[in-house]
């Protein structure tokens, strides 16, 4: 997000700077990837299967939302129809599933709307990028019963990161120009990990 040289955001406020009139810049997005579920993940499954329905069916998402007649329908200030950015979910509970139709399943979101809708993201002009879930199979209440949880700590996931950020950037020539942290939190050194990086 940019925000014009006369503005200060501050605790989640926009504070106009002596008394001068502010312009806000919005980025229009989506955190983007393919679900097994209602909802999202099967959480209580390590290895799920995922359909590619929403990039690949015409009547879904993704094919609606790159058409042109679509996009047409909203407008900037400018009169120019809408971009996106697509933060695209890789990694976690992804590489441990079982689809043998994808070249890498932990990339599996990334590479579908590449692959299905590559072209038209180039013609409109949107941003594609990624997010990343802070998935952690893991039993943190020591009953005995494994979960994706979320992880208590980025630690814990920066080897998944690691890698499927790796993976984006050497697979499908993705650099996250922007980051969207998914699930509910990004704590410090999550933050700090990715100021050093991008």
């Amino acid at each position: 997000m940019g925000w014009a040289s006369a503005a200060l955001l501050s605790a989640g406020s926009l504070l106009p700077l002596q008394g001068g009139a502010v312009s806000v810049y919005v980025v229009l997005g989506s955190d983007t990837a393919v679900w097994n579920v209602l909802g999202g993940i099967n959480t209580s499954k390590y290895r799920n299967h995922f359909a590619p329905d929403l990039h690949t069916q015409p009547q879904n998402n993704a094919y609606q939302v790159m058409d042109a007649a679509f996009r047409q329908r909203f407008t900037d200030s400018f009169g120019h129809p809408v971009k996106l950015t697509w933060w695209m979910l890789v990694g976690s509970a992804y590489g441990q599933a079982d689809n043998t139709d994808v070249p890498l399943a932990n990339l599996m979101p990334l590479y579908l709307m590449r692959k299905y809708h590559g072209a038209a993201l180039r013609q409109l002009g949107d941003e594609l990028t990624l997010h990343s879930h802070t998935f952690f199979w893991s039993d943190y209440n020591a009953d005995g019963v494994f979960y994706w949880n979320e992880a208590r700590t980025f630690h814990e996931c920066r080897a998944d990161c690691d890698q499927a950020l790796a993976q984006s950037l050497l697979e499908e020539e993705v650099f996250p120009v922007s980051f969207r942290s998914g699930w509910h939190y990004m704590d410090n050194e999550w933050q700090q990990y990715l100021n050093q990086l991008l």
